[in-house]
């Protein structure tokens, strides 16, 4: 009963190696999940901050930021970003996500669900100001992975500081 969408599943055209955009992945994801009329677990791996840090034409209200040439892209690269490509491409995958609960909050399920949300490895931060040196030496941002869960009805707002890895998101 396990239903895989893959490459060719899609209405949306192909941006880059990875496939669709996050964008448009989010965008067709919340086109499955409203039709849905029993409960349902779902796993949507995104992509858009990974190079090639591609963006799609079509990117709906998301603005590029440009820095190449000002002071700003010294202060970019200075908190750990190679590009104005990447740091772009990191603000696009926050916009599509936001823009996914924008849509989900319209629909039946959001209110039943409970979202996890997080990343397969952090970033070593190319010597970012903002990186202390001891994590640095040892790669440790690496391992700063964020991992979000959203559902208002089942839970409330809070942070835990505990160190774990995705071997705990199963049974979290």
């Amino acid at each position: 009963g396990i239903k895989v969408f893959e490459e060719g599943d899609y209405s949306s055209p192909r941006m880059d190696v990875w496939g669709i955009s996050d964008y448009h992945l989010f965008k067709e994801a919340n086109e499955v999940f409203k039709k849905k009329e029993k409960p349902f677990f779902a796993f949507i791996q995104s992509s858009s901050f990974h190079r090639p840090y591609s963006l799609p034409e079509d990117r709906g209200q998301f603005k590029k930021t440009s820095f190449e040439g000002s002071a700003k892209y010294k202060e970019l690269r200075s908190f750990g970003f190679i590009s104005e490509a990447e740091y772009n491409s990191l603000k696009f995958q926050d916009y599509s996500l936001g823009h996914f609960f924008e849509l989900a909050k319209k629909e039946k399920y959001y209110e039943n669900t409970v979202f996890f949300i997080f990343g397969d490895h952090g970033l070593p931060g190319a010597g970012g100001k903002n990186i202390p040196m001891g994590e640095k030496a040892v790669d440790l941002p690496s391992f700063h992975v964020p991992f979000l869960i959203h559902g208002p009805k089942f839970f409330e707002s809070g942070v835990d500081e505990r160190f774990v890895s995705e071997l705990d998101v199963f049974p979290t």
